[in-house]
Order: C-alpha cells, then sequence, then structure tokens
C-alpha cells in the first residue's frame, strides 16, 4: 500500500496529511466477506456466518484511509485519523504541553517503522502522529523538518 505525503499552508498555520493510495478496496473486503460467508456455512453453520460477517465489515470500517497532522501556529496541534467509513478521531494538543518532537524508529522482526513522537507534559502517554498508516522515513522527516522550520520542535 502507497502513502503519500500532502502539506497545505492554511491562514492559521500548516496541515500535513498522509493517505493510502492502491491497496484494498471496498470491493476486495465485499469478496472476502463473501467468500468467508460460504466457508463459514459450510464449515459451522448460519451462527459462524454471522461472526465471520461482524468481524469482516469491522475490519473494513476501521481501517484507516488518511491521517492528518495540523499545526495552529501560536495554539498547538492536532491529530487526526479518518477511517474508510468516514470515521474522525482527533486529538488537540496546546502548544505549551509540547516538551519535544522525537522522530522515533520502532523494529519488530518483520519490519521496520518510523514514528513522529510528541513529548506532552504532564501526560504518561505519548501522542503519536500517523500512528495507523506508518509512513516511510522520507515522510516521516519532511513533516519533521517542517516542524522545526515553524518553531514547534525547539
Amino acid at each position: 500500500m502507497r502513502r503519500t505525503l500532502s502539506a497545505t499552508l492554511t491562514p492559521f498555520g500548516k496541515e500535513f496529511c498522509v493517505r493510502t493510495e492502491g491497496g484494498k478496496s471496498l470491493a476486495f473486503y465485499a469478496g472476502l466477506v463473501l467468500f468467508s460467508i460460504f466457508i463459514a456455512q459450510q464449515a459451522v453453520g448460519f451462527g459462524g456466518l454471522l461472526v465471520v460477517l461482524g468481524i469482516a465489515v469491522f475490519v473494513s470500517a476501521t481501517s484507516c484511509q488518511s491521517e492528518k497532522l495540523i499545526v495552529w501556529e501560536g495554539l498547538g496541534i492536532t491529530l487526526e485519523s479518518r477511517s474508510r467509513l468516514g470515521c474522525i478521531d482527533s486529538k488537540f494538543i496546546e502548544i505549551e504541553k509540547i516538551k519535544d518532537v522525537v522522530l522515533s524508529e520502532v523494529m519488530t522482526s518483520v519490519s521496520v517503522d518510523f514514528y513522529l513522537v510528541f513529548v506532552v507534559r504532564g501526560q504518561d502517554e505519548l501522542a503519536v502522529a500517523f500512528e495507523h498508516l506508518k509512513p516511510r522515513l522520507s515522510i516521516t522527516r519532511q513533516v519533521y523538518r517542517d516542524l522545526c522550520a515553524m518553531g514547534v520542535v525547539s
């Protein structure tokens, strides 16, 4: 699945958006549901059919389509995530509460992912930009450089 970055200047600051391109479409998930229905009906009957159908709908609905980092000059940042069905999850962090911004590397047995992490004063948890889409290093580095140029990173 390919991810692209778009950066837009707004009257109030700058907006960074990472989107998925290609990848699995809703038609793919519909085909998967139909195949799963057939297998579940053969294997476990109508009860299994409902379970498989519920899982397929949940996976399709909760997959992330785009994530945004919006910098409100002098005010703070908004981290926003949008699912394929249009559900939006957002979090605002005041600029005074941002202690540091870190470009972090996470290694697993099968992949290396890069994250842009905000250390927030008074919170135990870190705020992660583009957490679900996991963009390439080049995208994450470009956003980090722009944050440095805008004065978000001290």
